[in-house]
């Protein structure tokens, strides 16, 4: 999971096939203390794949930023879901899963981001 600064529209956003082409258009946070947050599926995320309808939904644990920014910290407006395949894997080789829109300007606190519900259906 990243955070994100300035963002383009969702029509745009949705052609970006990478996280290397969504950050090659809007900034990724510089807050202080900003690492991007990675999820296990055994700890993190709830999978459910529906056979019926064709659907799997993922269901994510809200993330947290621990001691997120300081005064000149900027606002965030986007947190991007993504998926990748191997650790250390380049943002070439991350897929784009989700945009969830926020208005935040972290402060040093602790910034909770809270995600709904994602649904993927099978072509």
């Amino acid at each position: 999971m990243l955070l994100q600064g300035t963002v383009v529209s969702d029509a745009t956003m949705t052609d970006y096939a990478t996280v290397a082409a969504i950050l090659a258009a809007n900034t990724e946070s510089t807050a202080l203390n900003y690492t991007r947050l990675v999820y296990s599926p055994a700890s993190a995320v709830t999978v459910v794949t529906n056979n019926t309808t064709n659907q799997t939904t993922f269901t994510f644990s809200n993330p947290v930023w621990t001691s997120l920014g300081n005064a000149s910290s900027v606002q965030h407006n986007a947190l991007i879901v993504a998926y990748r395949a191997t650790s250390g894997a380049l943002d070439s080789a991350k897929i784009p899963l989700s945009k969830h829109d926020i208005a935040y300007t972290p402060s040093g606190v602790n910034a909770t981001g809270t995600i709904s519900t994602v649904v993927a259906t099978a072509a």
